[in-house]
């Protein structure tokens, strides 16, 4: 009898353990369920933000593709050549042959030179070996301007290479000396990539010792710039006039 009551009490125990494990088990399985629906929407909620993120990505580089196309018509650069091409000098540039009166013949669209006429430019070899600069022309409204500054070669291996400082406004600017026969024609022109390399920005200039190229000399420039990889789709003889 007693031995008994001893197992029915130990059964009791036993039991009243099982009871308090099941329910602890049952209690766990309701956490881990309550936590997985929240888990749920956690990533539901983090899903429809990426969603958003996507969404507002894709407006984003649409307008971006649109300020492209839009910069393309305003300023002629080529969708197809964003990235400024390798650009090699002329060999064995001379900066004192260089020197002296220069008009220029044809330009592509540069923003600094909209709607000017009679560009000429006078270059004067410095004692340092620097080069000085007088840009004159007529601009858009009629009247005379000029500007001075001063060109240094940035590279001695490459002579023909050049950055320009301008006195006023203070501004820089490259300077490569393509090709040149020193006597008759210049090929200059200068690059430069902005914003990721999705832009760049184009500056040719066709100069001559006189006021006119020869149509073949113009021809063979073109050549010079299309082996490069650059458009001349967008030169524009200036005027020179005056």
């Amino acid at each position: 009898m007693c031995f008994s009551r001893q197992f029915d009490k130990d059964s009791f125990q036993i039991n009243s353990y099982f009871d308090t494990i099941l329910l602890a088990l049952i209690q766990f399985s309701n956490t881990i369920i309550e936590l997985s629906k929240k888990n749920d929407d956690i990533l539901k909620e983090s899903n429809e933000q990426i969603d958003k993120l996507r969404a507002d990505m894709k407006i984003i580089d649409e307008g971006l593709n649109q300020l492209k196309k839009r910069y393309d018509r305003i300023y002629g650069q080529e969708k197809d050549a964003a990235k400024c091409p390798d650009i090699v000098t002329q060999s064995g540039f001379t900066a004192s042959r260089y020197a002296g009166v220069w008009y220029e013949v044809y330009r592509n669209t540069i923003l600094f030179e909209l709607g000017a006429k009679c560009v000429n430019a006078t270059y004067t070899l410095q004692n340092d070996g620097s080069i000085g600069v007088f840009n004159q022309a007529i601009n858009w409204f009629g009247h005379y301007t000029s500007i001075n500054g001063t060109a240094k070669v940035k590279n001695s291996a490459q002579p023909g290479s050049l950055v320009v400082n301008f006195d006023s406004p203070r501004t820089q600017g490259d300077y490569n000396v393509i090709s040149t026969n020193y006597d008759d024609y210049a090929l200059v022109y200068s690059c430069r990539n902005f914003f990721f390399d999705w832009f760049k920005w184009e500056s040719i200039w066709f100069l001559s010792r006189t006021k006119t190229l020869p149509a073949e000399t113009v021809d063979a420039l073109k050549n010079i710039l299309s082996n490069m990889g650059v458009s001349t789709s967008k030169l524009k003889q200036t005027n020179q006039n005056c």
